[in-house]
């Protein structure tokens, strides 16, 4: 599941280990595969609508 700010629950379909997407609005979550170091992602980035929009641990969408 996924959640936005104001939004509805979206229940994601995952595709491999770092993709999850809802497929009727066209939304594609591709995470990051975690460092060596650490067991969680870095980042991700969410596609939807031919946009792109990155998400870092040191940045913010």
């Amino acid at each position: 599941m996924s959640q936005g700010e104001g939004q509805s629950d979206l229940p994601l379909t995952a595709y491999s280990e770092t993709e999850f997407r809802f497929d009727p609005a066209g939304i594609v979550f591709n995470f990051d595969k975690p460092s060596a170091s650490s067991s969680q992602s870095n980042g991700f980035i969410l596609s939807q609508g031919g946009g792109k929009y990155i998400s870092n641990a040191s940045s913010s969408m």
